[in-house]
C-alpha cells in the first residue's frame, strides 16, 4: 500500500458553550479552539494554526471554512518546504 507524504491533523478542541434566548427561540452557541497542523515522517511542518472560533449548528460549517480559508496558504507553504 502507498504512504501519504503529509498527514494533516484538524481538530477541535470545544472550551465551553453558552444558550441563548432570542426572540422566542434558543441557540447554544460553542466556544472551540480549531488547530490544523501537517506532519511529515511524524514530525511537526511549521507551527500550523489554532484560532478560536463561536459557532451554533447553523454556522459551523462556514465558520470553519473562513478560519481555514485565511490561513490555508501558510500551511500549504510549510507542506511545500
Amino acid at each position: 500500500p502507498s504512504r501519504a507524504d503529509v498527514v494533516v491533523r484538524v481538530r477541535a478542541e470545544i472550551i465551553g458553550s453558552q444558550d441563548l434566548q432570542f426572540y422566542g427561540q434558543s441557540a447554544t452557541v460553542t466556544t472551540a479552539y480549531l488547530m490544523v497542523r501537517p506532519y511529515r515522517n511524524g514530525r511537526p511542518l511549521g507551527p500550523g494554526i489554532r484560532q478560536k472560533l463561536d459557532y451554533t449548528p447553523l454556522n459551523a460549517e462556514d465558520k470553519v471554512e473562513q478560519a481555514l480559508r485565511s490561513h490555508v496558504e501558510r500551511v500549504a507553504e510549510a507542506m511545500r518546504e
